[in-house]
């Protein structure tokens, strides 16, 4: 078999050659890794990290989130947006009544007017 290196180097020159047929991803590179062993006496020179001291537990701190304010901000903003629109809604309804009002006084001086009434007759006749 031959070393690593110089299979590599067959296989991609292989492709190379082979590029007008083929295209770059069924070039068939074998590429192979060495694994690491598996015992601990293998590792032994292998870097270890430092031993750390145990401390206490560690106390959660409560999380507030920006989308927490200003869901409350918003609610705030709709309720506000509310309330002006149900005070424009009565000023208007209250502004429609006396509207209907006044109309219907004046149809009722109209018809007033409109009553046929006897008229003494001119003193001439």
């Amino acid at each position: 078999m031959q070393p690593p290196s110089l299979l590599c180097s067959a296989v991609i020159k292989g492709c190379l050659a082979l590029s007008s047929h083929y295209n770059s991803n069924n070039c068939g590179l074998r590429l192979s890794a060495q694994a690491l062993p598996l015992n601990m006496a293998a590792l032994a020179g292998a870097w270890k990290p430092p031993p750390v001291a145990p401390t206490s537990l560690t106390v959660p701190q409560e999380v507030t989130l920006h989308s927490d304010a200003r869901a409350e901000q918003r609610r705030a903003f709709d309720e506000a947006v509310a309330t002006k629109q149900a005070e424009q809604e009565t000023e208007q309804r209250q502004a429609l009544a006396l509207q209907a009002a006044a109309e219907e006084e004046e149809l009722r001086q109209l018809r007033k007017g409109m009553v046929p009434k006897a008229r003494p007759l001119p003193g001439r006749l």
